[in-house]
């Protein structure tokens, strides 16, 4: 059924009166949600956690965000986009040089084009068809990081993880791509020189910048997170001290997997700094992979529009300063879905690789981050029928690259997922009990009332899912598709009822096993492209 491929994502111009109706409450309802949250956000910078000039940055901030209001209603939009990304990256070359992070900055590029690179010479084996480069780098990204972590687990299994064999690796994989690329080989898709750009899109793309550079700021400074140091970066760099992978006998040090090998590249060469801003890099590549599925979907406005709902979340931002990898999780969700739109449309079993590639790398990355594929890969199986042949390499794809990790814990402990859900496998490394960490504590009862609040005070009362997370810090695009994105969009096509069906499933599945704030950001894109369809699509009878 979802292997045929599908027609136009377009409507037709025929709204019954009903829907009519349903658009005009829609629209009240946008005006009372984005005024409550407006409230929470005002009540929350006046109430900091910390002491500090959060308020005064805000004022500064607003001012800053009406000046390129106006900028954009005077300027002409080519000349206003251009404008804005030369001083953007202007101020972030001066961050970079003044904070002396141009080095690892130098490498943090570097590793991320050979991560492009390479996710694009294992697409182009699939014989798919990627359309401009938001939809290169979104799909590109994810393929090529694991490739990458695949080859650094290699080299720490064969105790070769050392500087100089890692970069002699990198070396001779960003060969091969400069002569993929010199032979043309691999195609460069072509850039877009804003010579389209629409005032609004100019806007938002201003906003999205500023934000980056704001980011940026954080990004460059020495890390304190207690994850961070805890495990994303503490356990890499003990590999890269032992040269090899060894038995930390220390429960966070079972929680690092593949995007952590993937920073052990960046640490073993550009230190901790350069492991921070390829982290900054892939906050910029989630919200490209949010632009991209919402283009696939909805149109370049809509998309436009959930790329930037999503980079000005708040806790999106904070995560972009960090070496925290919830951001980079939204980024794999974010391309797997849109492959799997893809594959709507062209019934290509080359689609079907691809998510596989991207589901394993989500999953080996983070056992929550396998949720949201839970439904949409065993539809593109059911939908590719009796192609087992296609149906057996994907899945080869998939535990390939997801299982590694998870059997080397399950080696050293006797838990595959350890410490977690220890009531089942029972290691003696930790007590025979079901837990979920510190998730746990911020859990509302699990009752049906609470559930259909579940989505109010997830946007309004964030504060009650997760430490030191202050109200309002996920954005209002939860409420912006919920709950009128289930009416106002199927009619888009059947990609849509399958990304609204996986967005409830995963809501559900959040709401009894794990409340917790940073795990909702997994289907951030998602929820910032259907809310941001809806909140056009109530305003329009097209």
């Amino acid at each position: 059924m979802f292997s045929q491929p599908a027609t136009r994502y377009a409507v037709s111009p025929y709204l019954s009166p009903v829907k009519k109706a349903l658009q005009w409450v829609f629209c009240v309802w946008i005006v009372a949600i984005t005024g409550r949250y407006a409230a929470t956000t005002w009540k929350t910078f006046h109430n900091p956690f910390t002491a500090g000039h959060d308020f005064p940055l805000f004022e500064k901030w607003i001012a800053l965000c009406v000046l390129l209001v106006i900028m954009a209603v005077l300027v002409p939009p080519k000349i206003f986009t251009r404008g804005i990304l030369a001083l953007c990256g202007l101020a972030a070359a001066a961050i970079l040089i003044l904070s002396h992070s141009l080095f690892p900055a130098i490498i943090a590029v570097w590793l991320v084009l050979i991560c492009v690179v390479a996710g694009v010479a294992i697409l182009s084996r699939f014989h798919i068809q990627m359309t401009g480069v938001a939809e290169h780098v979104a799909l590109a990204v994810p393929v090529g990081m694991a490739a990458l972590a695949l080859l650094i687990l290699a080299l720490a299994l064969g105790g070769a993880l050392r500087e100089r064999w890692i970069v002699l690796a990198l070396l001779a994989v960003s060969t091969m791509g400069v002569l993929a690329v010199r032979d043309r080989t691999l195609r460069v898709p072509p850039w877009n020189n804003f010579g389209n750009v629409t005032r609004e899109a100019a806007l938002l793309i201003a906003l999205i910048a500023m934000t980056a550079l704001l980011n940026l700021t954080w990004a460059v400074a020495p890390e304190i997170q207690f994850d961070s140091l805890n495990y994303h970066l503490a356990i890499p760099k003990i590999y890269l001290q032992a040269g090899r992978l060894v038995d930390v006998r220390f429960m966070h040090a079972y929680l690092a997997r593949l995007v952590e090998s993937d920073f052990t590249a960046g640490l073993a060469i550009g230190g901790q700094t350069a492991v921070k801003l390829i982290v900054f890099a892939l906050g910029l590549f989630a919200a490209t992979a949010t632009y991209a599925l919402g283009a696939a979907l909805f149109g370049s406005r809509a998309a436009m529009w959930a790329a930037a709902f999503f980079y000005t979340t708040p806790l999106v931002d904070w995560l972009t300063g960090t070496a925290y990898i919830d951001h980079i999780i939204a980024l794999f969700c974010a391309a797997g879905f849109l492959a799997f739109v893809k594959w709507v449309e062209t019934g290509q079993s080359g689609w079907f690789y691809a998510a596989s590639i991207i589901a394993g790398m989500a999953t080996g990355s983070k056992l929550n981050a396998g949720l949201p594929f839970m439904f949409v890969m065993p539809l593109m199986a059911i939908g590719l029928r009796r192609q087992w042949r296609a149906i057996a390499a994907g899945a080869l794809l998939f535990l390939l690259i997801a299982v590694p990790y998870y059997a080397i814990t399950w080696a050293c402990t006797g838990n595959p997922v350890f410490p977690f859900y220890n009531g089942i496998f029972k290691s003696p490394y930790w007590p025979k009990v079901n837990t979920l960490g510190t998730a746990s504590n911020f859990n509302m009862p699990a009752t049906l009332s609470n559930l259909l609040r579940f989505p109010f005070r997830l946007t309004l009362e964030t504060s009650h899912f997760g430490e030191e997370a202050p109200r309002g810090v996920l954005g209002l695009t939860l409420l912006l598709a919920f709950p009128f994105a289930g009416y106002l969009l199927p009619r888009y096509g059947k990609a849509v009822y399958a990304l609204i069906a996986t967005i409830v499933a995963y809501i559900i599945v959040l709401f009894y096993t794990m409340q917790y704030a940073r795990y909702y950001v997994a289907i951030l894109p998602a929820v910032a492209v259907l809310g941001a369809a809806a909140a056009l699509t109530s305003g329009s009878d097209r």
